[in-house]
């Protein structure tokens, strides 16, 4: 289960919610890609991986804990230069890093280019 749906995070929506500076998706992002010497555009609509947000019976988004264990991993592949900017999700008020609402971490790994085939 993976969430398109829910935009990325914000100190806007923390702040809405009664938590002024509390980290965020949007500024994590934003500070990676400054590392990288990129000027960081708006968040751009993200793939929650592994966020479990389902549309309930009355048509509103849900937010529940996710149904992946420790060790579940996904492969995206790229099919073109891209800079993948990746956030271990700091959200800890509902549910979408588990029932507890504990942040977990994240890891990742790139792979060299497979050569395409003549």
């Amino acid at each position: 289960m993976h969430d398109t749906l829910i935009p990325c995070c914000d100190a806007a929506r923390y702040k809405i919610l009664g938590y002024e500076d509390h980290a965020n998706c949007a500024d994590n992002m934003a500070y990676g890609l400054k590392e990288l010497g990129v000027d960081p555009p708006p968040p751009p609509p993200p793939i929650n991986i592994f966020m479990n947000i389902p549309v309930g019976p009355t048509g509103r988004l849900e937010i529940v804990p996710p149904i992946c264990a420790p060790g579940d991993y996904v492969v995206l592949r790229a099919e073109m230069d891209c800079i993948v900017a990746l956030s271990a999700c700091p959200h800890d008020i509902f549910p979408v890093n588990g029932a507890d609402a504990i942040p977990r971490e994240v890891e990742y790994a790139v792979y060299p280019a497979r050569r395409k085939a003549k």
